[in-house]
């Protein structure tokens, strides 16, 4: 059988998938569900993982993959008949298929595989990165799914972008916390979102965090650029900020709450079914 190699670099994966016969995987751990044998699409996955960082400077420092990370689950499920091929790999230095590269970067190459279809059939092909050497035991600090139809004897791209699972929402120091009641005003307020790790998300989240404004001034505050309401990438945030501005017409007294929420299922897992929020409060003199 023929492989293709793939990377996941800064969150993201780019797969080929060699469409091949034959039943059976390549992968260190996997499990099948199916009544019948199926032929397999077969790849393999290059992930990078950051060393941890000990400074409290550095544990700010944003990071596309989580440096928790220590396993990964690869599972293809085809839509037709459920059948389902997981491969589940540790990533660390000593694991097997993994290299501890001298600037303290832990070097792995995962094996997957993924039902061909045929038709109008489709794989649900989800990656999940895990913070313990066992994904039985450990929890989630990165998740991507996508739907995609697998060829076979063909060559697949696959493009999966792994986004970070919130477990934490911070929100920094404000100058300007109060607005005068007739003077127009922008409030930039800093937020960056950690995982359950506490390492800063430096690339795409896997769900967008909602930003929303509640309160007896609500409706002469806005966030700008309106977008900024659905946070799906930090990066994207000017001076990781969150811009609110302030159209000078409320009553002295009134006051808004900006609220920052995730509603992901994976950090909803992580947190016992709640939501995990923050808020802020601007208050109107």
């Amino acid at each position: 059988m023929s492989s293709q190699r793939t990377t996941i670099l800064a969150g993201c994966l780019s797969a080929l998938l060699a469409g091949c016969g034959g039943a059976g995987t390549q992968s260190p751990t996997a499990a099948h569900t199916s009544l019948v044998p199926t032929a397999v699409a077969r790849g393999v996955a290059t992930i990078q993982i950051p060393p941890r960082r000990h400074t409290a400077s550095a544990r700010r420092r944003p990071d596309w993959v989580s440096s928790a990370t220590q396993s990964i689950a690869i599972t293809a499920q085809r839509a037709s008949d459920g059948y389902s091929d997981s491969s589940y790999m540790t990533l660390t230095p000593t694991s097997n298929g993994c290299t501890l590269l001298p600037t303290g970067v832990t070097l792995c190459q995962v094996p997957f595989n993924a039902p061909p279809d045929a038709g109008a059939d489709t794989d649900l092909i989800t990656v999940t990165l895990i913070d313990a050497p066992d994904v039985n035991r450990g929890r989630v600090v990165g998740f991507a799914a996508v739907t995609q139809a697998i060829v076979a004897d063909a060559t697949n791209p696959l493009n999966i972008v792994v986004g970070g699972v919130v477990g934490t929402i911070t929100l920094g120091s404000v100058t300007n916390p109060t607005v005068i009641a007739a003077s127009p005003a922008t409030v930039a307020i800093p937020v960056s979102f950690q995982d359950i790790d506490n390492v800063t998300i430096g690339g795409v989240l896997d769900a967008p965090v909602s930003v929303a404004i509640s309160g007896s001034a609500a409706s002469s505050f806005s966030i700008i650029p309106a977008s900024q309401a659905s946070i799906a990438d930090p990066t994207t945030l000017a001076n990781s900020q969150v811009a609110i501005t302030y159209a000078g017409n409320a009553t002295s007294g009134q006051s808004a709450t900006v609220t920052f929420t995730t509603t992901s299922a994976q950090t909803l897992q992580l947190n016992g079914g709640n939501p995990v929020n923050q808020t802020f409060t601007i208050n109107v003199q």
